[in-house]
């Protein structure tokens, strides 16, 4: 019951941490592995937990999702086009599919809330393969306001 109770504090504690859009690590994560540099194996168990290379497991989530684009899985809003194919239902919590169906969701849904560089390489390579999927994908709602607003640059037709 002590080592639930402690696991439930540390999940509420890392999910409070985890809201936080910073680059960096909060300090109260430095402050925590202070705390724990007395037992070698909770700040072990710690750092397996909590200090997970976010950046690395964002990049591979999206090399996944615009592989799957590219190969012709489409957003259920996305208009028709010849080779689409039906994007895996989310499936159990904690799957793979599920992270993928997630992060697919909030990418169109919250696209606004994204660097350009990870707008860019979610749809790399789509304009090659799929100029209308592209131009459909860019005129997501976040994105064709930002275009409005001048935050996202617009390609010239002067080729």
């Amino acid at each position: 019951p002590q080592e639930k109770g402690c696991y439930h504090r540390l999940a509420t504690w890392k999910e409070a941490v985890s809201k936080k859009h910073d680059d960096d690590l909060p300090s109260h994560v430095a402050a925590m592995r202070f705390i724990l540099r007395s037992n070698p194996a909770s700040a072990q168990r710690f750092g397996a937990y909590f200090l997970l290379d976010k950046r690395a497991k964002a990049d591979a989530t999206t090399k996944q999702i615009n592989a799957m684009l590219l190969d012709g899985y489409a957003h259920p809003n996305e208009p028709e086009f010849e080779g689409r194919k039906q994007w895996p239902a989310h499936g159990l919590d904690g799957s793979d599919a599920a992270r993928l169906y997630k992060s697919l969701k909030c990418f169109y849904n919250k696209s606004q809330e994204y660097t350009q560089a990870r707008r860019d390489a979610y749809l790399e390579g789509l304009k090659a393969k799929w100029p209308e999927r592209e131009v459909w994908w860019w005129n997501m709602p976040g994105l064709a306001f930002q275009r409005k607003a001048g935050t996202q640059p617009v390609e010239s037709d002067e080729d």
